[in-house]
């Protein structure tokens, strides 16, 4: 098993338990790429690298089997661990789509300059996301994430540009 630290990762899954006797973990996948768990993919566990030799769904868990897991004690111990890929395992995204790890975290400020504060949350709402950001004064802002709002993105610089609709700040 490689070890590697934890910058440029991107969290795919959590351990939720043990599947059985021979070292299968079961879980909670947080990626809306079901191949990404493919036989002979690439995953991270704490800090170091494994390889999926086998995997099934069973409900609604991902039931996983790692080459680095061989017993159903090993696998109990990893309850609660993250799974990660690499960034470089990201699939691209079109034009004007962006992962939540690459906005959460982002600087917001008004087509006017005026720094609104950081992306700290963003809620799935089903016809847009929201992004609840957090301003200096603790002092929480709603922005939809729609075209009339959402100025631009710059991964560059982490920064967000929106335009303040009427009504949007009270």
């Amino acid at each position: 098993m490689e070890t590697f630290s934890d910058i440029d990762r991107v969290d795919v899954g959590r351990v939720k338990g043990a599947y059985g006797v021979k070292g299968f973990l079961r879980v909670e996948s947080l990626s809306d790429v079901p191949e990404r768990f493919a036989v002979g993919s690439k995953i991270f566990l704490g800090n170091s690298q494994s390889i999926v030799e086998n995997f099934f769904w069973q409900n609604d868990s991902l039931i996983l089997k790692l080459d680095c897991i061989n017993d159903r004690d090993d696998a109990l111990s990893f309850k609660g661990t993250v799974l990660k890929i690499g960034i470089d395992q990201v699939v691209s995204l079109p034009d004007g789509h962006y992962f939540h790890f690459q906005i959460l975290g982002m600087q917001v400020h008004s087509k006017d300059g005026e720094n609104l504060g950081k992306i700290v949350e963003i809620l799935n709402t089903g016809t847009n996301d929201v992004y609840i950001v957090k301003g200096t004064d603790s002092k929480e802002l709603l922005i939809p994430a729609i075209p009339e709002v959402v100025q631009n993105i710059d991964l560059d610089s982490n920064l967000m540009t929106i335009n303040l609709l009427d009504g949007l700040i009270n």
